[in-house]
């Protein structure tokens, strides 16, 4: 598994996770870094949460009949992905919960049902940063807009 982050906190913290390699995104190369450890072939999965010249970057890096999932714009910007840059049957395509609401309310609640049983059996543990009570919501919305935390941030009732 490949990571790619913008400080050596996370990237750290996603080696700690299992990850094999790892690029800072706020690096000029690291894009020829991934490539490079792959023989130049790129990666069957890009999971992408940045947007901007992260994601415009990432299309370069998804394998012939591999797959980006886009589900996050951290960075505010959503590029346009050039039809070129796909055609080695390459496929870019974009999930939102509130889509899977709107389309597919039972699937959502199967997964959401198959997700906890997992957590509540122990074999997904998610990694929690910080536990806050819910009148600290603004001291939690604060952490996230900063980018620092390492897992999630909890609002507790």
């Amino acid at each position: 598994m490949i990571a790619a982050a913008s400080s050596q906190d996370k990237l750290d913290f996603a080696v700690s996770l299992g990850a094999d390699l790892t690029a800072d995104y706020s690096q000029d190369d690291w894009d020829k870094k991934i490539l490079a450890a792959t023989g130049g072939k790129g990666v069957d999965v890009v999971l992408e949460t940045v947007g901007g010249s992260v994601l415009a970057r990432s299309v370069g890096l998804i394998a012939p009949f591999g797959r980006m999932v886009v589900y996050g714009t951290a960075s505010g910007e959503v590029p346009a992905v050039e039809v070129a840059d796909i055609f080695d049957n390459r496929t870019v395509m974009g999930f939102s919960m509130w889509g899977v609401m709107a389309h597919r309310p039972k699937a959502l609640a199967e997964g959401a049902k198959e997700l906890l049983e997992l957590v509540a059996s122990g074999k997904v543990r998610p990694v929690v940063h910080a536990e806050l009570p819910l009148e600290r919501a603004a001291d939690a919305h604060a952490l996230m807009e900063e980018r620092s935390q390492l897992g999630r941030v909890v609002l507790v009732p």
